[in-house]
């Protein structure tokens, strides 16, 4: 439905999803500006998010959080920015695959909402506004506490001309693979 609300920009926009996700949904305003900052957050291990046929992604920023796999590959894709966060705990078959129409960089992003959730165990994990990530951390890996972790494939294409800049580094436990005519 409308609701008679005209936005100039979306800010931050929190998705949260679980077990197996297949987005109808495009992640833009088609009549106004694209999503400032678009954060994905898979609540269980099992969860994975993909975009359905036609989907696409306009986005300053995007932040894929949480647990699950990601398969963003759809032509049509456009972000500035893209990090990842995992939580301790992430395993190996959470993979992420991100296609985008043009480059794009690997970098910080600094969210403002407060990003939590509940497991079964009623643990709850939260992670405060205002804090930032560099780069993709694939793998659930918390040094400062002493935590390793595994993590999944990490794909990344940039179409066109377009390059991958590497502001900040990939750590996974998978797979690293990187595509761009435009370089990288």
């Amino acid at each position: 439905g409308h609701f008679g609300v005209k936005l100039d920009a979306v800010a931050e926009l929190v998705l949260y999803f679980e077990g197996t996700t297949t987005s109808n949904e495009d992640y833009f305003l088609p009549d106004g500006p694209s999503i400032s900052k678009l954060i994905l957050y898979g609540l269980t291990t099992s969860s994975s998010f993909k975009l359905g046929a036609g989907k696409r992604i306009l986005a300053t920023n995007l932040l894929l959080t949480g647990f699950g796999s990601y398969s963003l590959t759809n032509a049509g894709n456009d972000v500035d920015t893209l990090a990842v966060l995992r939580p301790w705990g992430s395993s190996s078959g959470q993979n992420i695959a991100y296609s985008d129409v043009n480059g794009f960089s690997v970098g910080t992003i600094i969210w403002n909402s407060t990003l939590s959730f509940k497991t079964d165990a009623d643990i709850t994990w939260t992670w405060p506004g205002s804090k930032s990530v560099k780069g993709i951390q694939n793998n659930g890996a918390w040094p400062g506490y002493g935590f390793g972790g595994e993590g999944g494939d990490v794909r990344l294409t940039a179409g066109g001309n377009g390059a991958i800049t590497l502001k900040n580094s990939i750590a996974t436990g998978g797979l690293v693979a990187l595509s761009a005519v435009g370089g990288v």
